[in-house]
């Protein structure tokens, strides 16, 4: 960002944090806060680095939503990236929980989802979603510039335990609403970079849209003492959306609260 002069939750690649997490190795849930600070005056009125970083702190404590993502009760680890010159900071906080080790890494196989672990804690899985997004391409610093906020792209699938011996489920599909913001490659490659020496324009509020989500019976769902070994036949979800990221979304409940213990990426390009 500090070289680009930009600043997006996307790089120009495409990719979005949680992309970058699974290809870096992690494996466990990320959440991002960045920040972007630009001063004005020249090599003579360099500004202190330590100064810069307070005044980006004090900018995301004073926002609700990146408060919220420091404050966060289930973060575990937080990874941090600052890069600075004499007149712009780029100061980046990514978020980590440390409940998964997978035993198995989640990996698609002929269509078919397996992957197996243990969760931390006397946790148990709850729920896992397949969300999809498409193909990463390279993206201009005017796409960037329209981007704020980022969330997975639309839900693919969720995973469910098999039916008991003899039973069925009544609901195959069901109706399920997300937030989304701005997607960056729906905006035309050659608008204008923003100026960063401009005031920075305001994050358009996410939208709510829905959509019918296709429930799946995995093949396979051993969840017992935290471990678990599941298996799920993705092969007419690849049909249907064919080349792309998608990520697996696996919840947990403690205390009666649910929480994101994994966002793992899975490329199917």
């Amino acid at each position: 960002m500090l070289a680009n002069d930009y600043i997006s939750h996307w790089e120009l690649s495409g990719l979005k944090p949680y992309m970058r997490y699974t290809l870096a190795g992690g494996s466990n849930y990320e959440s991002e806060n960045l920040f972007f600070l630009s001063t004005t005056g020249g090599a003579s009125q360099q500004n202190d680095p330590r100064t810069m970083l307070d005044k980006a702190e004090e900018a995301l404590m004073d926002s609700p939503g990146h408060r919220a993502t420091i404050l966060g009760p289930r973060h575990r680890k937080v990874s941090l990236g600052i890069a600075y010159n004499s007149n712009h900071l780029a100061l980046v906080q990514q978020f980590e929980g440390d409940y998964v080790t997978f035993s198995k890494a989640p990996v698609i196989n002929s269509g078919v989802l397996s992957l197996s672990g243990e969760l931390s804690g006397g946790l148990e899985i709850e729920q896992i979603q397949i969300w999809y997004d498409q193909p990463p391409a390279p993206l201009t610093l005017g796409q960037l510039g329209k981007s704020s906020v980022y969330w997975r792209g639309k839900p693919a699938a969720f995973i469910r335990p098999p039916p008991p011996s003899g039973g069925y489920y009544l609901q195959y599909e069901m109706n399920f609403s997300w937030q989304t913001s701005v997607d960056p490659y729906a905006v035309p490659a050659d608008t204008p970079a923003p100026d960063s020496s401009a005031p920075a324009e305001t994050a358009p509020s996410p939208v709510t849209v829905s959509d019918t989500v296709r429930w799946i019976d995995a093949k396979s769902w051993n969840v017992s003492g935290g471990f678990f070994t599941v298996e799920a036949d993705l092969s007419g979800i690849l049909e249907r959306f064919n080349a792309g990221i998608y990520t697996m979304v696996v919840w947990t409940k403690s205390d009666g609260d649910s929480f994101i213990v994994s966002n793992y990426s899975l490329f199917v390009l």
